[in-house]
């Protein structure tokens, strides 16, 4: 996904080291090129990306699904309710 860390690139100075990333944030993978301070890294964390490739038209699609499932299950009680059948705990 082109991205590096979670929020970016900076999450992995803890673990690894300062100015030091995995190989695979970098631009151009190859071996050791996340030790190599002056190889270009993708900067962009994974959860922005993810949250990002979303895109505004996918917001109300859970809202969607939720007013089907609603619907769905008041029509279900219904066909339940019309046959006479009851629940007895």
């Amino acid at each position: 996904m082109r991205c590096c860390g979670v929020t970016d690139y900076t999450d992995w100075y803890p673990v690894l080291g300062e100015n030091t990333v995995p190989d695979r944030c970098c631009m151009e993978n190859s071996q050791g090129c996340g030790r190599n301070s002056s190889a270009p890294v993708w900067r962009t964390g994974a959860a922005s990306r993810a949250l990002g490739a979303r895109g505004p038209h996918l917001r109300p699609l859970p809202r969607v699904f939720q007013i089907l499932g609603m619907a769905f299950s008041m029509t279900l009680f219904q066909h339940i309710h019309r046959t006479g059948k009851k629940y007895d705990a």
